[in-house]
């Protein structure tokens, strides 16, 4: 007697692929039940083609400069449902999140989000990642990627304008 549990938990399913299943049982005295039949959907994260941020040159990155963040999003299963932009400075670890926009429709398999914060307006290192979700609930981090934050001393002068002094 009592009751049980059983788990089977199944590996190698294909993205995009539907599958059904049902279970039957037989306890000791002959009886047979079985469940309906279900479907699933196998389903994977999306993955990140590319990841930029403008300005991207180091000498245009100063406190209090808008960024932009552009990311390329690659999901096989053609279900993307939405993403966050988390960034945070060198000295803290709370991340400060900013929703995505999507620029592209949420079927194909390629999406275009982009969404922008403004530096601190002190100096620092900033780190940002990309957050993502599908309607499957199947979530993905991109890799850390890293801003110098910093006033920088930087001219280009086409002729001569004899001795200068910089900070």
């Amino acid at each position: 007697g009592g009751n049980w549990t059983f788990t089977l938990t199944q590996t190698g399913l294909a993205p995009g692929t539907n599958y059904t299943y049902n279970l039957t049982v037989r306890d000791l005295a002959g009886n047979i039940n079985t469940t309906e039949t279900r479907n699933i959907t196998g389903n994977t994260q999306s993955g990140f083609v590319s990841v930029t941020n403008t300005p991207s040159v180091p000498n245009d990155l100063d406190p209090n400069i808008v960024v932009n963040i552009s990311v390329n999003i690659s999901d096989i299963d053609s279900n993307f449902d939405s993403a966050v932009l988390q960034w945070q400075n060198s000295t803290t670890t709370s991340w400060n999140n900013v929703t995505m926009n999507n620029l592209t429709s949420k079927t194909g398999i390629y999406t275009l989000i982009n969404a922008s914060f403004t530096l601190p307006s002190y100096e620092t290192n900033i780190t940002y990642r990309i957050w993502t979700n599908d309607t499957q609930s199947a979530t993905n981090y991109s890799a850390n990627y890293t801003l110098q934050s910093f006033w920088d001393c930087t001219w280009l002068a086409t002729s001569d304008l004899g001795a200068t002094a910089g900070w």
